[in-house]
């Protein structure tokens, strides 16, 4: 009984501790979400998480999608013609209906 009453803490002897309630969640419309996505889009995420007073994790979530990788941000070839023969033997080989796999390319 003593450890209910210490959890809600109106008990005298534990005045001093203090309970922390829970914080409390935002919801927001989908209007407003729009709204700060677009800014977001258009602007800059920094500036529309300070205009709408939202964190900038919370904004930038949902607007990962919208980022593309650029194309060719890999690393080179070392051998050009090699990638090319071996594409073309792999295709010749599938079009017979044989296995290919990657222990038999290495």
């Amino acid at each position: 009984m003593e450890n209910i009453i210490a959890n809600y803490g109106s008990s005298s002897e534990s005045e001093d501790e203090q309970v922390k309630t829970p914080r409390k969640l935002k919801s927001y419309s989908t209007e407003l979400k729009l709204k700060v996505a677009k800014h977001a889009k258009d602007i800059s995420i920094h500036g529309a998480s300070n205009k709408f007073k939202v964190g900038r994790a919370q904004e930038s979530s949902p607007g990962v999608k919208f980022k593309k990788r650029l194309p060719g941000g890999g690393r080179r070839l070392t051998f050009n013609d090699l990638d090319d023969q071996l594409a073309a033997w792999v295709r010749e080989r599938r079009s017979k209906k044989l296995r290919v796999s990657r222990r038999i390319v290495q």
